[in-house]
């Protein structure tokens, strides 16, 4: 499976309305939303990753096409990183946790 994931300084909130625009468009990509409670410390101070957004499917061409509709519906300042790559979600989800530590 191809993964990709996103890792915002946005509430969950404020991106609802892109992330279900993106899920509406993109029916072959399974997505997953997860948001930093309150108090989550990363010891990063400004700019702290609040959500983190994963894309996956079987179809590369389909997560890339996903992540560039998110990437461009959410203001570039609030896109902490963006990665895609061939792996399963277990291991982007580490990737994650090894890109914000």
């Amino acid at each position: 499976a191809t993964v990709a994931k996103l890792v915002l300084s946005a509430d969950e909130f404020e991106i609802v309305s892109q992330l279900n625009r993106a899920v509406a468009d993109h029916p072959t990509v399974q997505f997953g939303s997860y948001p930093f409670g309150e108090g989550f410390d990363l010891g990063r101070g400004e700019g702290l990753p609040k959500t983190i957004i994963t894309l996956e499917s079987n179809l590369a061409d389909d997560v890339e096409a996903a992540a560039k509709t998110l990437k461009d519906s959410i203001q570039p300042e609030l896109i902490v990183d963006c990665v895609i790559g061939s792996d399963s979600l277990l291991d982007a989800n580490q990737g994650i946790i090894n890109g914000i530590k």
